[in-house]
């Protein structure tokens, strides 16, 4: 794959996030059907702890950390918080794929109260249940934001003998990693797939042939790692009609726009707020930004109220969303170190690469190789296509990768100052080696001798165990305490702003954003 040259740099650091989704469930594994916790305040203000979609699908939101020790204690402590904010009878499921849903309306909308900030918020979400589903909405995964030291830039760009404004290059840098990332994605689609089963209510109908029975209202991927992310997840199919362009940050964000501007024919029923109604936000292929669904996102500072399209094309790109994680059942958290230092791992690698452009071509053959890895993942004799058109066998691929990925780990630890790196590559080095300690393979033979349902109630409640038998410092517990009062009181200021102004009047000014960017020229 070509030698990587390295640049000088003193120390080495990155600043990460998570934002972590799980589904508030009974013993029973039924959904939860109580609002937002009282305790957590405003799930529209609060910083720590919002909703997704679904009242029951709280989010957890950590700050910005260059510690992994301190990323992963802080989401440790928000978690706590959140388990003594619940029910006595309630517990989060800690699987990625929910339980069964016998009835889609038992999936309650989440609110986020009278501003029209927090009704676009719910309406968006009244769209997505129209357009998709909500059961489909229902399934949860971990967010893991990144992004690199300005001095790493700056030596990358001295390198290079770029001769352009700092922004820009990491603009540049940024998508250049984000398209090989996509080229490459399937490796940890490999190492960190998690969710081989899904429920009947998941499935629905639909049923191929690499889906099998494993039980009444249970299906599965023998050989699978992922069905959050295959078409049976967290998917819409109608964004087939959507050519988003990685070629630059102007391309990518016109791509967007374009398509929150583009009436879609299948949804043009559905009563928009433009229309006075409130089932929708309007008819586009993607009502926002957010509702078009990919692995890696490029971020940027959010400005209030501006579309976050013109957020990246105004300000570029601030970090990296890496969205394909799912739940893994059998960490507390979800997730652990070496998971995020192998990507931390990763991410570097399609960083200091040399830049890889990606032809129609090259996205139909990621599509592909995708959904090989989803389905037929573990199969010891499925193969993946490689750019040149030939196959090549997944086992060789992943003995490819892991050479390519090493050095980069060693030359992460000489200069970082938590040597956290080595130690992640060789643990999933172990795990490649031994695969039945993949999470995939691990929820699949548990299934052999315990239901889905059950083996997550176990796992659930066993979590929820944990956190029963320790008490949350109070100096922390008032951090939270006083973010969720502050919350109220700021849900309470923006309505009391939003007296004067109609929905409808927001929304068409939030709208004009687009229509005053577009051009008759094309980004170059």
């Amino acid at each position: 794959m070509g030698e990587i040259h390295y640049p000088k740099i003193d120390c080495f650091n990155l600043s990460r996030g998570i934002e972590k989704e799980n589904l508030r469930v009974h013993a029973d594994g039924s959904l939860a059907q109580s609002p937002h916790p009282a305790a957590l305040g405003s799930a529209l203000c609060n910083e720590y702890i919002t909703t997704d979609f679904a009242e029951c699908l709280p989010e957890m939101v950590t700050k910005v950390h260059q510690s992994m020790g301190g990323l992963l204690q802080e989401l440790e402590h928000i978690q706590h918080f959140l388990y003594q904010s619940l029910p006595e009878d309630e517990y989060l499921w800690p699987a990625s794929m929910p339980p069964f849903i016998a009835d889609e309306n038992a999936v309650p909308i989440a609110a986020f109260g009278s501003s029209n900030v927090g009704q676009m918020k719910h309406i968006y979400r009244l769209g997505l249940s129209h357009r998709y589903g909500r059961v489909m909405q229902a399934i949860a995964g971990i967010h893991y934001n990144v992004s690199f030291d300005d001095a790493l830039f700056e030596a990358l760009r001295e390198r290079k003998g770029a001769q352009v404004p700092l922004q820009d290059f990491k603009n540049q840098s940024y998508m250049a990693l984000i398209r090989r990332f996509l080229d490459h994605q399937w490796l940890l689609l490999y190492l960190f797939g998690a969710s081989p089963v899904a429920m009947e209510s998941s499935v629905g109908t639909r049923r191929p042939c690499y889906l099998q029975q494993a039980s009444e209202y249970t299906w599965v991927v023998p050989d699978g790692t992922s069905l959050r992310l295959s078409p049976f997840g967290y998917q819409n199919t109608p964004q087939g009609g959507i050519y988003v362009n990685y070629n630059s940050v102007a391309h990518y964000g016109h791509s967007l726009l374009m398509a929150t501007c583009t009436p879609s024919i299948d949804f043009a029923s559905i009563k928009t707020v433009e229309q006075g109604g409130r089932e929708q936000l309007n008819d586009s292929l993607i009502q926002i930004e957010n509702e078009y669904y990919n692995t890696i996102r490029p971020k940027p500072v959010m400005q209030a109220n501006t579309m976050p399209a013109l957020s990246l094309l105004h300000q570029g790109v601030d970090y990296v969303e890496v969205r394909l994680f799912d739940l893994n059942p059998y960490e507390p958290l979800g997730v652990n170190q070496d998971q995020l230092a192998f990507c931390d791992v990763f991410l570097t690698w399609c960083l200091l690469k040399d830049e890889q452009r990606l032809s129609d071509a090259d996205m139909t053959r990621i599509s592909g190789n995708v959904q090989q890895v989803l389905i037929n993942g573990h199969h010891p004799k499925k193969s993946l296509t490689q750019s040149n058109g030939k196959q090549v066998c997944i086992s060789e691929a992943l003995e490819t990768m892991m050479a390519e990925l090493e050095p980069v780990a060693h030359w992460m630890d000489e200069h970082a100052k938590e040597p956290i790196y080595t130690r992640a590559f060789h643990a999933q080095q172990q795990k490649i080696a031994q695969s039945d300690t993949l999470p995939a393979k691990r929820v699949l033979k548990q299934l052999e001798s315990q239901s889905y349902e059950n083996m997550m109630a176990n796992l659930g409640e066993d979590f929820k165990a944990r956190y029963a038998n320790k008490t949350l410092e109070s100096e922390v517990e008032q951090t939270f305490v006083k973010a969720a009062q502050d919350s109220i009181k700021q849900q309470q200021a923006l309505e009391d702003e939003n007296k004067d102004q109609s929905l409808e009047d927001f929304y068409r000014q939030y709208r004009s954003q687009a229509a005053t960017f577009f051009t008759d020229k094309v980004p170059v």
